[in-house]
């Protein structure tokens, strides 16, 4: 019974030996590396260096919209058109909703359509039409990619 005790003790020392070796040798070492930093600003003349010198951002802008959705239909998605000087259809933008937001509208993306044009898209999933308030909280981080020189 000693002998058995002593095996097994054995045993489980190598399994778990040879679990700790296994698990150190398996996680893989990932090494970040930032080759730009940018820094956050509201003025047009600064250039954000994405992935190459061919692809960049003359700059990036934040700031909150006035949007009043109009009636949107029993389960169906509307959306409401907001004017913002400047952006064009190859822009990045994110747009995020106020926190008091009527809680019968749920909202789904937003994405520039014309120049000077933001499209935001919102959802109605009750069962009776939903007049939205207009709100001025929207929130938005747009990144302006419009080629230098333009």
């Amino acid at each position: 019974m000693k002998h058995t005790r002593i095996l097994f003790l054995a045993l489980l020392g190598l399994i778990l030996w040879s679990g700790v070796a296994f698990a150190q040798t398996d996680t893989p070492t990932v090494t970040p590396t930032v080759t730009n930093t940018p820094t956050p600003t509201n003025t047009p003349t600064q250039t954000i260096a994405v992935h190459d010198a061919a692809t960049s951002f003359r700059a990036m802008t934040y700031g909150t919209l006035t949007v009043d959705p109009p009636e949107i239909a029993t389960i169906s998605r509307g959306f409401v058109d907001v004017s913002i000087p400047g952006l064009n259809p190859q822009d990045l933008i994110i747009c995020y909703p106020p926190a008091d937001l009527v809680t019968t509208l749920a909202f789904a993306g937003c994405t520039p359509i014309t120049p000077n044009v933001l499209r935001i898209y919102l959802v109605n999933p009750t069962a009776g039409n939903v007049d939205g308030a207009s709100n001025a909280n929207w929130g938005y981080v747009w990144w302006d990619r419009t080629p230098t020189g333009s």
